[in-house]
């Protein structure tokens, strides 16, 4: 089965959907760089960090911006639901259904954008990131929001934090920010947590722009002082660092899944801003 229409709003959305998207969690010797680098978006901007809008833009949002972040979110966990509803037929995935859905593990949570949604079909919901203050302030949001069932935790290529099984895995354009090897490794450790009849989806970059933008974006990450130029006529802050981007591709992907078990559902492809990518819709059909 294809998802026509959740094909239809993702490939035109260049504008609603980021390219600094979701911390990455990486291997330990490039751990504390990478978690600083996030720490930094974080302390000044996290909201534009996990959702490049201008009016996202500063260390705290209120009232109808506030609201309308979190509606991103739960627009995004409205498709994913209705998708695996129409994929299997499972009313556990059906949005207009009773509920609860299980366990949730959302991978690359941010500050909770799309973890919080998730968590009010769960009867729990996990949420990893490789960065502190990202997690202090989805804890945070959380708590404003009365989700008590929501757990945030440190992350790592082998989810050391993470116990039991869950239902549902996600991720979304967090992979892209990591190294593919550390990448393979973290995404077979979140699929062996994957119980029987368990679905996951995982979004993952595929191309990473035209040449020339892997050009630019080799040059930046050489050159401070580009990137920050490069920063200021975008309008985004202008300290704001450099954020790697990673192309996975296809067959190695697909061996994997196969070797944990995983049955490929239906794949949905993307395009944010020039970087091609599939929403792989995921169920788990014997153990790895």
């Amino acid at each position: 089965m294809h998802l026509g229409r959740l094909s239809a709003r993702h490939r035109s959305s260049k504008k609603a959907l980021p390219l600094m998207a979701a911390p990455p969690i990486y291997s330990t010797d490039m751990d504390q760089d990478e978690r600083d680098r996030w720490d930094r978006i974080a302390s000044s901007d996290p909201y534009f960090g996990v959702l490049v809008e201008p009016r996202f833009r500063g260390r705290q949002l209120s009232g109808a911006t506030r609201a309308a972040f979190f509606a991103t979110g739960m627009g995004h966990v409205d498709q994913v639901l209705r998708g695996f509803h129409r994929l299997t037929g499972d009313p556990r995935w059906d949005p207009d259904g009773p509920g609860p859905i299980g366990r949730i593990l959302d991978i690359g949570c941010g500050v909770g954008r799309i973890t919080l949604p998730l968590a009010r079909r769960a009867t729990e919901a996990v949420g990893v990131d490789i960065s502190p203050l990202m997690l202090s302030e989805a804890a945070e949001n959380a708590r404003l929001a009365g989700l008590s069932q929501s757990t945030f935790v440190r992350s790592d290529p082998e989810l050391t934090q993470v116990t039991g099984q869950f239902d549902l895995i996600h991720s979304y354009i967090t992979f892209q920010h990591i190294p593919p090897p550390d990448g393979c490794r973290l995404l077979a450790s979140a699929l062996r947590r994957l119980a029987p009849n368990g679905v996951a989806m995982i979004h993952m970059t595929t191309r990473t722009g035209a040449p020339i933008g892997r050009m630019i974006r080799g040059l930046r990450r050489r050159f401070p002082a580009l990137n920050t130029i490069i920063h200021r006529l975008r309008g985004w802050p202008p300290s704001a660092p450099f954020i790697p981007m990673y192309p996975y591709h296809r067959p190695p992907l697909v061996a994997l899944f196969d070797r944990e078990g995983i049955q490929i559902l239906d794949e949905v492809h993307t395009d944010h801003g020039g970087h091609i990518g599939i929403m792989f819709f995921l169920r788990r059909y014997r153990a790895g």
